[in-house]
């Protein structure tokens, strides 16, 4: 992975790493992709990371990197990511691997929502989750949940995580809870309905989620924003040619199991919607070219729920909206 920046005093630095430099393996590992990045840095102390609080130095790795055309290698501190203010830390088990939780509480008495997150292998500590996190956090609970393979949690690695693995990674968490809002995002609103049977589930909400089959809803998804970026009709069909032989050949396509992606595909979403008997709030960015608003109206209209439209954002919550906060907190306040 090459360095666009490498500020002066950071660790990298510390290892002789320069802007331009192209790291070829971190203690050991190679790191080739921001996925076999994280597998490395999982790698360095991976009993030490459920300790809390986190400990602020982890010893030393080293970091062979290139630099016009010769390999170079130095050594770096490990300076481990520091506990976030406010949050609790705990564990989950799912078939004898321990999963990070991080819970926060308001002042008052109130409602835990889940945080179902998106496709991507991001730590949930990380943006935009962490920012709507703390939006949230004076009015109601909060609940995230690491899946495997990502940030300190067990298993992995997360290019190998299935859906049906998912799926119940969110029933075990939700055996130990009570009076939960899901909120699920874009492929969280698709585990949302799955799970929304227990009795701890109150109410369900989600924002820029689907209930097309999956390969239908990538297709719409491709087709929206290249169209949406002037492509032409024939661009269009090449690129989405790709993408199925892409989903039908590679072992991670779009960098997740295959399996992940059959699962998926073979799962009713439109069905399981259509069961889902707990009040529900759709919600849907002005700006998401990711996932149609006609695909969140649909859910809306088989969930017998609420409809929003949300000004301004995107699919990954920019800007977050005070119409998106206000809207969520008011609705968990009257159904929840």
């Amino acid at each position: 992975m090459r360095c666009a920046a490498v500020h002066a005093g950071s660790t990298a630095a510390l290892a002789g790493v320069s802007a331009g430099d192209l790291v070829v393996s971190l203690g050991g590992h190679p790191v080739r992709s921001l996925q076999e990045l994280r597998t490395a840095l999982r790698g360095l102390d991976e009993e030490a990371e459920f300790t809390y609080p986190r400990p602020a130095f982890g010893g030393s790795v080293e970091i062979t990197f290139s630099r016009d055309g010769a390999l170079h290698t130095g050594l770096a501190p490990v300076l481990r990511h520091p506990s976030a203010s406010g949050v609790e830390y705990g564990q989950v088990e799912l078939e004898g691997l321990r999963l990070r939780t991080l819970r926060t509480r308001p002042s008052q008495p109130a409602p835990t929502v889940l945080f179902l997150q998106g496709l991507g292998c991001d730590t949930v500590e990380g943006e935009p989750i962490a920012s709507v996190v703390r939006a949230w956090a004076p009015s109601v609970g909060t609940l995230r949940v690491e899946r495997p393979g990502v940030g300190d949690s067990d298993g992995g690695p997360f290019s190998e995580l299935d859906f049906e693995t998912e799926v119940a990674m969110i029933r075990a968490v939700l055996r130990e809870e009570e009076r939960v809002v899901l909120f699920g995002h874009s492929v969280g609103g698709m585990v949302a309905p799955l799970v929304a049977d227990p009795l701890a589930v109150m109410a369900v909400i989600v924002f820029g989620a689907s209930s097309a089959r999956w390969s239908g809803c990538l297709a719409a998804s491709t087709r929206r924003q290249l169209a949406g970026r002037g492509a032409s009709e024939s661009e269009i069909e090449r690129t989405l040619a790709r993408e199925r032989h892409e989903l039908a050949t590679y072992p991670t396509p779009f960098g997740r199991a295959a399996a992940f992606h059959r699962q998926l595909e073979a799962t009713d979403l439109a069905a399981a919607w259509a069961r889902v008997d707990k009040p529900t709030l759709v919600l849907h960015g002005e700006n998401d070219d990711v996932v149609g608003e006609d695909e969140s109206r649909v859910i809306a209209g088989l969930a017998q729920g609420t409809f929003v439209r949300i000004p301004a954002m995107d699919h990954a919550f920019h800007p977050l909206h005070p119409a998106f906060v206000e809207t969520t907190l008011a609705w968990i306040d009257s159904h929840a």
